[in-house]
């Protein structure tokens, strides 16, 4: 499991290997923090968007996963429950700079980011920021970066905190819950709401309602109610889902069972043997 595109290419034509491109439901995101220290700019939600709308998404794909890869609209993943209907992110430089304006930064501003140096599921994070750092450029946004490992992450996130980060997601299970759980402006939630707003506004109530709602639901119309927290997570404009990266798997073709699961990677039991 997740071995390089390179490596696929060569064992496509093994006839005693397997080799598979599957959709995952994991991602990485930038979180975008304006109660964070130095985060003042990202307050106004048209830098937010503007910061979105001046990534080139496809392109960060295409390079950094060899196109084995797709965008995700929200927090929840492509695959889970309420993921289905909320738009793609798209690379608009005239609309960020547009907004920039609107915001009062017609000339950009400076801000940094502290993530850490790992590669998750066959995304380099530093890879991932520098290209995110030369597309924000081009709309006048200087953005510092500080890679570090994870353990100093760990503690720039749990003390004064960084305005933008970079980290993945890989589910704990497989409910929508938890995207709302972590990823949600609601009380106890995820590293993102600690640095929500500098007004100390980090409680959306209708994402602490709707999540109430849905777990109460079934059906139709949990899906909706899933499907309604995606669409106010995106519109808080504090994740941005960069890289939801297909896995790229290989086993030995006698193998049979070989299947992706949201919660185990790989399903071990499953597992058996031509005879």
């Amino acid at each position: 499991m997740q071995i390089s595109p390179d490596a696929l290419d060569q064992l496509k034509n093994t006839p005693t290997v397997t080799t598979a491109a599957v959709d995952s439901f994991n991602y990485t995101y930038i979180a975008l923090m304006p109660g964070a220290e130095g985060g003042a700019p990202l307050a106004d939600v048209r830098v937010r968007e503007a910061i979105k709308d001046a990534i080139d998404y496809d392109n960060i794909v295409k390079t950094l996963v060899a196109g084995y890869g797709k965008l995700q609209g929200s927090p929840i993943p492509n695959g889970f429950e309420g993921s289905e209907k909320v738009a793609l992110p798209s690379y608009d430089v005239t609309k960020a700079k547009a907004l920039l304006a609107e915001a009062g930064y017609p000339d950009g501003f400076t801000i940094s980011s502290t993530y850490p140096k790992i590669v998750a599921y066959g995304v380099d994070l530093d890879l991932q920021m520098q290209a995110i750092q030369q597309n924000l450029a081009s709309v006048g946004i200087t953005l510092e970066l500080t890679p570090v490992d994870f353990s100093q992450w760990a503690d720039v996130i749990g003390g004064k905190g960084t305005p933008i980060t970079a980290v993945y997601f890989a589910p704990d299970h497989t409910d929508s819950s938890q995207y709302v759980q972590y990823f949600g402006l609601i009380p106890n939630g995820g590293y993102v709401a600690n640095f929500a707003s500098l007004a100390g506004k980090t409680v959306n109530q209708a994402e602490v309602d709707g999540l109430t709602t849905a777990l109460a639901q079934t059906g139709a119309e949990r899906t909706a109610s899933y499907q309604a927290l995606a669409q106010l997570m995106a519109d808080d404009v504090n994740i941005l889902p960069i890289v939801n990266p297909q896995l790229i798997m290989a086993h030995a073709s006698d193998i049979t069972g070989v299947t992706y699961s949201p919660c185990c990677n790989v399903d071990l039991g499953a597992l058996g043997l031509t005879k």
